[in-house]
């Protein structure tokens, strides 16, 4: 009976400390480019308050990200707005991110406070994911998509593949704000495009039929405080 009351304290105990976010284990996915830069300053303020909590980033393809939702492999997802189905992900938007236009120290548009998009036609452009022409080419100005559309543009999978290239002067590319420290990385300049102003929306993803444990709430309290940083 002892043995048994002992066991159940326990049990009670730990109910206990993962409802005050003292112990625990918790899944995140993210998109690579975003596990490599906001996410591991995210986490790290979340254990700085959490030291019992373990957290488990898994870096993925955008298009592969809430496979872990489903399958229960991650409780919450950080990534780029896209399309879910209402019953089965919740979606709620953290901040609407501006993208900026990624060129050399030495170049010509460092100088620049802001570049025009129509500006870029006369130099190579590294769209950094597959989908950014789709996205963007509503938005723009009949000569600012003709040059966008163009053979010599090239599409790759990775921010970081076109960070290196734009590094060794093999064109121009555009990234989020939250890569800036990505970029510094690689010795580049950020530089404020304009007509349009091209921004996208950055969510969080749950499965809709869950509700978060308080370790994956407390962890989204402090990626808002983040994402509402100046």
């Amino acid at each position: 009976m002892q043995r048994l009351l002992a066991d159940l304290a326990g049990a009670v105990a730990g109910v206990t400390e993962l409802r005050d976010q003292k112990r625990g284990l918790l899944r995140l996915a993210a998109p690579q480019l975003m596990a490599c830069t906001l996410m591991p300053r995210v986490i790290a303020a979340y254990r700085a308050r959490y030291p019992d909590i373990e957290v488990r980033l898994a870096d993925t393809l955008l298009e592969h990200l809430l496979a872990g939702l489903a399958s229960g492999e991650a409780e919450l997802a950080v990534g780029q707005d896209m399309d879910v189905d209402a019953g089965a992900v919740a979606r709620r938007t953290l901040l609407r991110d501006r993208h900026w236009l990624i060129c050399p120290a030495d170049h010509v548009f460092a100088r620049r406070r802001k570049v025009r998009w129509s500006e870029l036609a006369p130099f190579t452009f590294i769209a950094p994911t597959r989908d950014l022409r789709q996205r963007v080419l509503p938005e723009l100005e009949a000569d600012a998509r003709a040059f966008l559309m163009r053979s010599s543009t090239q599409e790759v999978s990775y921010m970081t593949t076109a960070l290196g290239m734009v590094a060794s002067e093999l064109g121009l590319t555009v990234c989020p704000t939250y890569a800036a420290s990505l970029v510094r990385a690689h010795g580049l300049h950020m530089v404020k495009l304009d007509q349009p102003d091209f921004h996208r929306e950055v969510c969080v993803y749950a499965a809709a039929r869950r509700s978060l444990s308080p370790a994956a709430a407390g962890f989204v309290q402090i990626l808002e405080r983040f994402a509402h940083k100046p």
